[in-house]
């Protein structure tokens, strides 16, 4: 399986180019990076405009769309959208809830299950 990650401007300007590459399989969206290095706001019309271009360029030549989600709800929003691969979480984001977990558990309170927002 070959993937290309999409996450900066001139990949974006050229993803409908890059899709149609041969022996291409699926294309990968960061979407943190995505937005740093095309200077847009994270979750902003902007960002959303290119995940959607992105996500349109695969579909149109065929290829898988991929993409990282920081939650399961965030994963499932995207998997409706049409994307083909979805993490439900970061290791970031996992390692951080595992400790805000154990560490509530060695206070003797609930741990905040509050949803994470970013890796």
């Amino acid at each position: 399986m070959v993937m290309v990650q999409i996450e900066s401007r001139s990949g974006l300007d050229s993803v409908e180019e890059i899709a149609k590459v041969e022996g291409l399989d699926v294309l990968l969206i960061g979407p943190f990076d995505l937005a740093k290095q095309i200077g847009v706001v994270r979750g902003g019309d902007e960002h959303t405009a290119a995940i959607d271009r992105i996500l349109k360029a695969a579909k149109a030549a065929g290829k898988k769309a991929a993409i990282f989600c920081t939650s399961g709800e965030q994963a499932r929003q995207y998997a409706e959208q049409g994307f083909d691969m979805v993490s439900v979480i970061t290791d970031q984001g996992a390692m951080g809830d595992a400790m805000v977990q154990s560490l509530s558990a060695a206070q003797g309170r609930d741990a905040d299950n509050k949803p994470r927002d970013g890796y």
